[in-house]
């Protein structure tokens, strides 16, 4: 019997270890996807989930730009048919760190780009990535009373890592967020 409790403990200790860090390291994924429409406005909002792992908090917190582009596309809804492309946008948040003022500066695009200043990483990390707010109204070519379909994804943007920074921030080379196509059907 010492020889199966034995066992059980390596099988076990060996899933714990094994699988533990792939457990934890989940896939970015856009969740909260809504349109609403509000006094003649139409507001899209969702949020990307794991966005942020720990290696790339670090590389942020080195001085690192990272920038996430979220490209949205427009389509008329067609039940039966291929999808009618109506517009495309490409939305831009960057993310840096001034190590001098101790804090973070996130310009997003969709926002005139005025930066925001805050001073935790949490803070950066949340106006990172949710898009709140974003007016879709003002696309042209948009009908009252038609369905349209709305496709987002999120991908980080290629690193420009300083030169003294290459060998040091080697783990960014494999670091890639690119989340699956998320769509939202709405009526105009």
């Amino acid at each position: 019997m010492d020889w199966l409790q034995r066992f059980c403990f390596i099988v076990l200790a060996v899933l714990v270890f094994w699988t533990g860090p792939a457990a934890a390291a989940r896939p970015a994924r856009i969740t909260n996807m809504t349109v609403n429409s509000i006094n003649n406005s139409l507001l899209l909002y969702f949020d990307v989930e794991n966005a942020f792992n720990e290696n790339l908090a670090i590389a942020v917190n080195s001085g690192v730009n990272i920038s996430f582009s979220f490209p949205v596309n427009i389509y008329i809804d067609k039940k039966l048919w291929k999808d009618v492309p109506v517009a495309q946008l490409d939305l831009i948040n960057t993310i840096k760190y001034d190590t001098l003022k101790k804090e973070y500066i996130v310009t997003r695009s969709w926002r005139n780009a005025e930066p925001v200043k805050v001073t935790t990483f949490e803070e950066a990390a949340l106006l990172m990535t949710r898009v709140d707010g974003l007016n879709l109204a003002q696309v042209k070519g948009l009908v009252k009373g038609q369905t349209y379909k709305i496709r987002i994804k999120a991908r980080m943007n290629k690193v420009a890592r300083p030169k003294y920074l290459k060998f040091v921030l080697f783990f960014l080379n494999s670091w890639k967020l690119e989340t699956r196509w998320n769509a939202v059907s709405f009526v105009y």
